[in-house]
């Protein structure tokens, strides 16, 4: 749904206007999140939550895995370069 054209045009037109985009999703979506980001550059975006992990796994392992899942989505989203 993020990467919709009329839903694109539509956050065009609050980029526009000076607002900012609060969004609020689970971490699987932050790729498209990145992907709207690159679409409408002057957008201003607020991700609540820090982009909802959900740790629910069974093991400590596979929750080890969404939190790194969630962190590369995170990174994504962040500008420029992060080791500097």
């Amino acid at each position: 749904m993020l990467l919709d054209e009329g839903y694109l045009r539509s956050l065009r037109h609050v980029a526009e206007r000076g607002l900012t985009y609060d969004v609020w999703l689970y971490h699987p979506q932050l790729g498209e999140l990145a992907g709207v980001l690159d679409a409408v550059p002057h957008l201003n975006c607020v991700v609540n939550h820090l982009g909802g992990p959900v740790p629910d796994e069974p093991t400590e392992a596979s929750r080890r895995a969404v939190f790194d899942e969630w962190r590369r989505g995170i990174e994504d989203l962040a500008p420029g370069d992060p080791t500097q």
